[in-house]
């Protein structure tokens, strides 16, 4: 009877397990796209079933980190609470999510947050941890800042924008959007275009690739819908002239 007993617990304990694994698949973009469209109406269990995807072997997966990055953040912004009554749980990673705060991929408003969990009546420790984190967040830059900083400094967009300039008796200056994120191009890059605004629209001087991961600046030529290196693009200018 008691064997019985003993066997049953065991099988009940190895069940909740298995189910626990197939509930939380690491890397899990499907559970990042249900956070999106629930914002308004997070609830434990969806915010619970988010933040378990996190893991360090979801950083080869580049179309989950840069999505899971930003909503994390936008998670902590909409539902402080209960983002950390699931943390306060103890069944999260939480020194993981730490790194994550720490190394957003763009500015979300990161000061806001952290005013926000100022104020937030926490276990000292834990507030503590979180805030520190979003003070280095606060003063690292981030990838997108890398990206306009390392596209500024080319040579063919600084001469631009010299260009621009004289030419519109600084009316106008030059301008770097990003058009298109890894989440949006299967986890492959940032599609970078640099121009200027004029009296009707922005109109577009170059297009540029950025890959997140090596961090490698290639050309986009629209026209061919190419993408080709820098080299090759610098002499395609050179025979063009």
């Amino acid at each position: 009877m008691i064997r019985t007993i003993i066997l049953t617990i065991i099988l009940f304990l190895t069940c909740n397990i298995i189910l626990a694994d197939i509930q939380c698949e690491k890397c899990d973009i499907t559970k990042v796209k249900i956070v999106n469209e629930h914002l308004d109406s997070l609830t434990f269990e969806i915010v619970n079933n988010f933040l378990c995807t996190f893991d360090s072997s979801c950083k080869s997966n580049t179309e989950y980190s840069e999505w899971s990055n930003e909503t994390l953040f936008k998670v902590i912004k909409k539902a402080p609470t209960i983002f950390f009554q699931v943390i306060e749980k103890g069944e999260i990673n939480n020194e993981l999510l730490l790194i994550e705060i720490e190394n957003p991929i763009r500015d979300f408003e990161i000061q806001k947050i952290y005013n926000q969990i100022k104020t937030k009546v926490l276990p000292s420790d834990l507030k503590e941890k979180y805030l520190k984190a979003l003070e280095t967040a606060i003063n690292k830059p981030t990838t997108e800042d890398k990206i306009y900083d390392t596209i500024l400094k080319l040579k063919e967009v600084k001469e631009r924008a010299e260009y621009i300039e004289r030419e519109s008796k600084g009316a106008r200056h030059i301008r770097i959007e990003i058009t298109e994120r890894p989440s949006e191009t299967n986890g492959k890059y940032y599609w970078v275009r640099v121009g200027e605004i004029n009296d009707i629209a922005f109109v577009t001087h170059f297009n540029f690739i950025v890959y997140q991961d090596k961090f490698e600046i290639k050309y986009y030529d629209t026209k061919k819908d190419a993408i080709i290196s820098l080299v090759s693009w610098r002499q395609g200018q050179k025979n063009s002239k």
